[in-house]
């Protein structure tokens, strides 16, 4: 009512995130179609471009609109679109499916382009796709919108934003630790890639251009590109921004269209809308906050995006410095380090785990349930190749309750040999330089990467975990060997100098204590089990391993990879055997200087007492027993995420 009595076109949005249940999914749909009646009853243009428009939120459509789940939710998504686009069409109004992550911008792509070849919708100029100009995909993007709108005779609508999702972009290609980022992180760069994707799409006479900013040399940018060229376009602000600039639009050129984008929903909606866009807009890099500024020139303000990015790459060349290391050209703050790089200082140089982006459609071929099967039977014949005593026990899947593979139970004399072993390697060992002890531990950090897949396959198999577990356990078991091995050489091959009086030299030097027992549980079968290992051998510790005892092919494989990656075979012993009788023949044996666990608070009790009952010294006790996660939630956060966070935590 308000757009009508101001005489204002609008684009609408119907505020909600993505839906997390069906029930969701059907509210959202039917609150889409209650919105697309609503406003087409108040359309009185005689096209598509003179009436109101809405947007669509595709994952709003579908609980799954995940690429990994692309066979289930495609066909029941497109159904939907395609229902409210026909009513979209029935109006006369336009309606365009809006932007989300990097990693729904294929399947978007996917549906638009069924939507765009669909006959009942072959005479309609009102569909539309939103183009975020921050990806660095996005030039490819405008030219295949360009070849799709040249076989539709009446074409479709681009909405071009710089995009609205950067910090979690930034935030998810840092978890998943993976080469690069999918957004660009010079404001510059973004710029560009804006100006770019401006030109490509004016360059078709068939898509209807809508470019959303409230960049003032962006604005200008597109004036000056349709100054002498019959362009069909339309510029777009946020309701409630950008107001002086687009009143002196109006004023200087009264022929271009403004459209307002509206976002439209209850408080609870709209309250974690407003917190994202005021982070977007309040980024030192932001043109709306950089505006504000009064200390800072008009030419630095309004600087073209190519020329900084030219005089920066001269900066670096002159200077021979790390680009990483720079700062970014348009805003002067400084470069955001590449993913893998984010841990690293000049203290403790180390590079973190590669990981895996499980919405790439070329990984997730590699990742199908035929292919996990035969890289996790592989695995097993890998391990189990040895096996053929009848007597040897077997490890069954938790989930089909189907016998995997054979593994062989240690016995007592086992027990008394690897610690004898471990005893009499220990001193070897420990002389050697913590340099080379870290060398063989980054090398065990690239095997494991190396065999990622097929490690993540056989934690599915043996422990129930699903492949995003299982890769996550990979990287963090990665993380383990590089952060102990830099540790480790930064503390125990030079002495500390410590403070004390006149005439006092205090020094501190730390030193291996002789062979250690590392019991690791079931639920964590690679990263704790890889992790308590490593943080002893790179000390100078021997150690004798048992892992728990519903995964321990999970722990010979492990143990492949030690030995592959160099280490003696007499420093890590592993013995798989179950939880009491390891305790009864290990724990009493005082040629074990150490205890790591991980697992219940009850058992952690139990091997307190049998260490606590030993005689001579005390020993030492490293334990990791259960705990509950706290969480902290206020108004300003999208419940939808929360689910997601809880749901990942638990």
């Amino acid at each position: 009512s308000r757009a009508k009595r101001q005489d204002v076109l609008c684009s609408f949005d119907m505020l909600g995130e993505g839906a997390r249940t069906a029930t969701d999914a059907e509210r959202y749909f039917k609150s889409y179609e209650a919105a697309i009646h609503r406003v087409g009853k108040a359309c009185t243009g005689a096209s598509v471009r003179e009436n109101h428009n809405v947007s669509v939120k595709l994952s709003a459509l579908h609980p799954r609109f995940t690429e990994s789940q692309r066979a289930k939710c495609l066909p029941a998504l497109q159904h939907k679109v395609l229902t409210l686009a026909r009513l979209a069409k029935s109006y006369g109004m336009g309606m365009s499916l809006d932007a989300e992550e990097c990693s729904r911008l294929e399947l978007s792509m996917d549906v638009f382009e069924w939507l765009c070849n669909h006959q009942d919708l072959s005479d309609w100029s009102g569909l539309g796709f939103v183009l975020q100009a921050y990806q660095k995909r996005s030039i490819a993007v405008a030219n295949w919108l360009v070849e799709l709108a040249s076989a539709r005779p009446f074409g479709f609508m681009v909405r071009l934003v710089k995009g609205a999702y950067w910090d979690t972009e930034i935030k998810i290609a840092q978890q998943l630790g993976l080469e690069d980022y999918p957004v660009f992180t010079d404001k510059a760069h973004t710029d560009l890639s804006y100006e770019a994707c401006m030109h490509t799409l004016l360059s078709s006479d068939r898509i209807y251009c809508q470019f959303a900013t409230h960049n003032a040399r962006s604005v200008a940018q597109v004036v000056e590109a349709t100054e002498n060229r019959d362009a069909s376009f339309e510029l777009q602000k946020l309701h409630g921004m950008g107001d002086l600039l687009y009143t002196l639009v109006k004023e200087n050129k009264p022929g271009i269209p403004v459209r307002t984008y509206a976002p439209v929903g209850q408080h609870e909606d709209l309250l974690p809308y407003l917190v994202r866009r005021l982070l977007e807009n309040g980024a030192n890099s932001s043109f709306v906050n950089r505006f504000l500024d009064k200390e800072l020139p008009v030419d630095d303000l309004i600087a073209d995006p190519f020329t900084q990015l030219i005089e920066f790459d001269e900066a670096v060349t002159t200077s021979n410095s790390d680009p990483e290391s720079c700062t970014d050209p348009a805003s002067g703050t400084s470069r955001i380090p590449l993913p893998k790089a984010i841990f690293s200082s000049a203290h403790i140089p180390w590079s973190a785990s590669k990981g895996f982006d499980l919405d790439d459609r070329d990984l997730i071929a590699a990742m199908d349930q035929k292919a996990v099967a035969g890289r996790a039977q592989q695995c097993v014949l890998a391990v189990t190749k040895d096996s053929v005593d009848s007597t040897d026990s077997v490890s069954f899947s938790p989930t089909s309750g189907e016998a995997i593979g054979r593994f062989r139970s240690a016995s007592s004399e086992d027990f008394d040999q690897a610690v004898g072993a471990a005893a009499s390697a220990f001193f070897e060992w420990s002389r050697l330089p913590a340099k080379h002890r870290g060398d063989l531990l980054r090398n065990l950090a690239t095997m494991l990467e190396d065999h990622t897949l097929d490690l993540a396959s056989l934690i599915a198999l043996e422990a129930g975990r699903t492949l995003n577990d299982g890769v996550d356990e990979v990287r963090e078991a990665v993380d383990f060997c590089r952060y102990y091995a830099a540790q480790a050489e930064a503390l125990m091959d030079s002495e500390i100098e410590l403070p004390g009086v006149t005439g006092e030299a205090n020094r501190l030097r730390y030193h291996a204590s002789g062979p250690w027992l590392c019991i690791s549980p079931w639920n964590f079968p690679l990263a704790i089990f890889i992790g308590q290992i490593t943080a002893n051998l790179a000390v100078g510790n021997t150690v004798i391993a048992k892992p728990a005892e519903q995964t321990p092919l999970v722990a010979l494989y492990a143990e492949r990879l030690f030995r592959e990656a160099g280490f003696p075979s007499n420093v890590l012993h592993i013995l798989n055997a179950d939880g009491p009788t390891s305790g009864e023949y290990l724990l009493p044996d005082a040629r074990i200087k150490g205890v790591s666990f991980t697992g219940s608070h009850a058992t952690a009790t139990a091997i307190n007492r049998a260490l606590a009952a030993r005689p001579g010294a005390i020993t030492p006790l490293v334990a990791e027993t259960g705990g509950i996660n706290c969480m902290i939630v206020d108004s300003t956060a999208l419940p939808e995420q929360v689910v997601d966070d809880v749901i990942t935590s638990a």
